[in-house]
């Protein structure tokens, strides 16, 4: 089935490469969660083995969310 069939029809996913972004990845990610649900389907974050806390930030809003 399309999105179409599901409602879906204007959701988007976003895709975010990252290489050590602790500093602004967590502001990122709490700005898009301030966008309402049915726009944005999902987010994923591929991470390039980044030498900060990128892994903790990305770790800690995945637990810390409840959407």
């Amino acid at each position: 089935m399309t999105g179409a069939a599901h409602g879906l029809r204007d959701a988007i996913d976003i895709a975010i490469v990252s290489y050590n972004t602790d500093a602004y990845l967590h502001r990122l990610l709490m700005s898009l969660s301030l966008v309402p649900r049915p726009a944005i389907r999902e987010i994923h974050v591929w991470d390039n083995a980044s030498h900060d806390a990128t892994l903790a930030v990305l770790e800690a809003f995945g637990r810390d969310d409840r959407r």
